[in-house]
């Protein structure tokens, strides 16, 4: 702790040194109507070289502070408007007017050229950034994600969660943290994605199956964590983010500072770190005992990029320790029945920072470096290599003779390679083409739960996209190899090492169809697969963390989905909405079916989970809709429906989400040039009952219907020459007590209560 706070205000004060070094010259103005001078409100300016940006107030008013002297281009856009560039030459303080010509005909044009300009698939996704992107950074990844339509999030009690996307979750959805495939242990539901959500600027849910693009695994979405691309002229830039959280009393501190280096244009770096705690969290009416967290991360970056070539070198290190919940961990079988019947915990606690056993110790070590060049005028060619290293050390409720000894010790090292080239636009065509490869080993020591492993994947795609006046379509095709040595003993002690081989293709073409300036439809229909992971093969042991015992199978074979994805977008002036169909057939989907009764151990009694295989069906819909009433109102609405059916069984399918519905109703108020975008805002969210379930099989019956709601108000002002950002969030308002059902531990105890929360943003 004390060593992050110890870099916390290095980072601080080298900003501060920039400050006085000449980096202190403002740039404002005003953007305007080029017809009638009318101030054009949440007009975009953004700075290209530093790639900083900002939107204008009600009187059409921006301001840049503390730059350094340089040439720079000031790219400006409105809705509505053909957008404008201007380069300006700064040596001291500047106010600029700049003119954009307004017309409401071609707003579909200007935000079907950004889509296009960034060759995204065409599936159903959802972007956050900026304030959105603020007010999840205080919390875990999945816990985040979950304000997106259609995205929940599976958790293992209060500090431990995934996103779950159309039901789909861990090794289904992957995660590119920074163009990096994220890969650790997250095939456990008590295993979070090792990544910092403060280290992103933006963060994109793709929904559906997207394997072509990125790798077999990806077969129920995509979630991609993307930092700013590095300055590359001379000043430095940065910001302060301190988040405290009555529940919990959790307090964060993260900080990120950045610059060019003088006299070499093109050459930049970043810095940034974050430190999070928190203690026992508390339901309605009673602390959840050993919920405590400690986390310490760091990342840095160095990059030169100039005439098309660039190279980048990004390490990151994210630690973490984290308590589970001792009341989950129960010693015999008629103790574990009276806790599902019980309705609260028989183990409870104060208030307290400590973590005790059982818990976890987490560490995640990335290092990436990235190169590009031009192939002349047809096109570009990027190669990245990364390695990554996975210590996960689980620690029991029982200590053992070496009280420092973990119980559960994986350590996983992942090397991947990858090289794409992509062709420019040339006669309506524009394409890539790429190979990667991947190296995973995997080391356990202490109680048997997975083996040792070593996996090879090999994969070769191609991807081309034709797009024509109204019309865009694309088609991919790629192919995966993937082997997998196991290493282990039988019952004999006698070393075994069979090995498993899964190779397939997956495909995909989609389509986009401007019905109007307005109005736009895309189609995607693809297929996928992905093999087996290691603990659906070989799992047989308690999985503390999630205070489950688990049984593989090594005859599980690989997945086949076939899916079907549609999506219908509408934006004009006051009225925005979006509606996704999806339709997956999974064939042999991997589940975790209840075994009853639960299994006694040595460590205790646990409910007991069998890996198996069955033909299934995930049908839903996700409806996004936002009508802007006038400068003040607006409300915000979405709904997500999954329909989960076992078809092999002919009855429902497990653990899936439950439907829910959300609406928000925002009040912004006037706005000065010292007060910008103060708003506030309640959010109710309705969650129903999981009723489409196989009528005892679980253990606990599924929880009841809740509703929670939510305040949330903000404001950005200036203290000095600093931009500061405020906001104040009250999570879980009416303090309900309530249980849901894609939390593990939802068997023992209740979610947390009433939650306040303050956050302050410095920017300099």
């Amino acid at each position: 702790m004390q060593k992050l706070f110890i870099l916390i205000s290095m980072l601080m004060s080298i900003g501060l040194y920039a400050q006085q070094n000449n980096c202190t010259i403002t740039l404002s103005g005003y953007v305007t109507d080029e017809h009638d001078d009318t101030p054009l409100e949440f007009a975009s300016v953004v700075i290209k070289e530093l790639n900083k940006g900002t939107s204008t107030n009600a009187n059409g008013f921006f301001e840049f502070e503390n730059l350094c002297a340089g040439t720079y281009t000031i790219e400006y856009s409105h809705v509505s408007c053909s957008p404008g560039s201007k380069q300006i030459q700064l040596k001291e303080n500047v106010q600029i007017n700049l003119v954009l010509e307004h017309h409401s005909d071609i707003i579909g044009d200007v935000v079907l050229v950004e889509e296009k300009e960034e060759n995204k698939p065409f599936l159903s996704q959802t972007e956050i950034a900026n304030q959105e992107l603020d007010n999840i950074k205080g919390k875990t990844l999945g816990q985040g994600l979950k304000d997106v339509t259609g995205v929940n999030s599976l958790q293992a009690g209060t500090n431990v969660s995934k996103p779950v996307i159309h039901g789909l979750h861990s090794n289904r959805v992957l995660l590119l943290n920074n163009g990096v495939r994220h890969e650790s242990q997250q095939w456990g539901s008590d295993h979070g994605p090792e990544i910092d959500p403060f280290v992103a600027t933006k963060i994109t849910v793709i929904k559906g199956a997207n394997s072509v693009r990125y790798g077999s695994d990806a077969i129920g979405g995509v979630v991609l964590i993307e930092p700013e691309d590095l300055p590359t002229l001379n000043g430095i830039s940065g910001e302060v983010n301190l988040l405290g959280y009555s529940n919990g009393g959790q307090y964060i501190s993260s900080a990120i500072v950045q610059g060019g280096v003088k006299n070499v244009e093109g050459l930049g770096w970043r810095l940034q770190g974050t430190y999070k705690r928190g203690g026992n969290a508390k339901t309605p009416n009673y602390y959840l005992d050993n919920t405590g967290y400690e986390e310490q991360n760091f990342s840095s970056a160095i990059g030169y990029q100039r005439n098309g070539y660039n190279l980048e070198v990004f390490f990151s290190r994210f630690s973490s320790d984290i308590g589970i919940f001792s009341g989950s961990h129960i010693g015999n079988l008629t103790d574990l029945q009276a806790a599902f019947e019980n309705g609260e915990p028989f183990v409870k606690s104060g208030f307290s920072y400590d973590i005790d056993r059982p818990y976890q110790d987490i560490t995640h070590d990335l290092l990436k470096v990235k190169g590009g060049l031009p192939t002349g005028t047809i096109g570009r060619l990027e190669l990245v290599y990364a390695r990554q290293n996975n210590r996960r050390l689980e620690f029991d409720s029982h200590r053992s003779a070496n009280q420092n000894r973990a119980e559960l010790d994986f350590e996983i090292t992942t090397q991947t390679l990858d090289l794409v080239w992509k062709h420019f636009k040339k006669n309506n065509f524009e394409g890539s083409i790429g190979v990667s490869g991947m190296n995973q080993k995997n080391l356990f020591r202490g109680r048997d739960f997975i083996p040792n492993f070593e996996r090879n994947v090999l994969g070769a795609f191609i991807i081309e996209r034709y797009s024509k006046t109204r019309w865009e379509l694309e088609a991919g095709l790629r192919y995966d190899y993937n082997h997998l040595q196991v290493y282990r003993r039988d019952d004999t002690g006698e070393v075994l090492s069979p090995d498993f081989t899964f190779q397939n293709v997956s495909a995909t073409l989609g389509g986009l169809y401007k019905v109007n300036e307005n109005f736009n439809w895309k189609l995607n229909m693809g297929t996928a697969w992905r093999a087996p992971g290691v603990n659906e093969l070989f799992a047989n042991g308690v999985h503390h963390g999630a205070a489950t015992f688990e049984i593989g199978s090594d005859e599980l074979s690989l997945e086949r989905v076939y899916d079907l994805n549609t999506t219908l977008t509408y934006n004009e002036k006051k009225w925005k909405w979006g509606l996704n169909i999806y339709q997956n057939w999974i064939n042999d989907f991997i589940y975790l079916q209840p075994v009853q009764p639960p299994t006694l151990t040595i460590r205790g009694a646990f409910p007991t989970f069998e890996y198996q295989q069955a033909n299934v069906s995930l049908t839903g819909a996700d409806v996004d809709a936002k009508y802007t009433y006038n400068a003040h109102w607006a409300l915000k609405m979405g709904a997500s429906y999954l329909y989960a059916f076992n078809l092999t069984r002919n009855d429902y399918l497990i653990q899936m989400p439950a439907n829910r519905v959300k609406a928000k109703l925002i009040y912004s108020f006037h706005e000065s040039e010292k007060i910008i975008h103060p708003a506030v805002s309640i959010e109710t969210e309705q969650v129903f009952k999981q009723n489409n379930v196989p009528e005892g099989e679980d253990f606990v019956a599924p929880p009841d219907a809740y509703f929670l709601l939510n305040l949330e108000g903000g404001l950005t002002t200036s203290i000095g020459k600093q931009k500061v950002d405020f906001s104040l969030t009250i999570d879980n308002l009416l303090n309900t007590r309530y249980r849901d059902y894609m939390n593990r531990l939802r068997y023992y105890a209740d979610e947390t209560g009433i939650n306040v929360g303050l956050r302050l943003k410095v920017s300099f």
